[in-house]
């Protein structure tokens, strides 16, 4: 009998000193630290930002090619050419 009542005292000590130890090295408690992201999580996280990244110069990309195809109308033609949509979207993405 007291050979399991110092194991299971042995057994508490451990898991004691082990919390301590996650929640002095990594500053956050245990729960934390368990449930914290994996490393496929946080590339997965890469992946999406790249994604948005990858969507955001699309749009980019696709706003100067109707800029420049606005701005060789006018080259072709002349500023009257334009339409009223056509101005207004120079004027929101044509840049200084």
């Amino acid at each position: 009998m007291s050979m399991i009542f110092l194991t299971i005292i042995i057994l508490i000590i451990a898991a004691i000193g082990g919390y301590y130890y996650l929640y002095q090295n990594n500053g956050k408690n245990l729960d934390d630290v368990l449930s914290s992201k994996s490393s496929e999580d946080r590339i997965n996280v890469k992946d999406t930002k790249r994604k948005i990244d990858d969507l955001f110069n699309i749009e980019q990309r696709k706003i100067q090619e109707e800029v420049d195809r606005i701005l060789d109308k006018i080259n072709r033609k002349d500023l009257a050419s334009l339409t009223k949509s056509e101005k207004e979207f120079l004027d929101k993405n044509a840049k200084s």
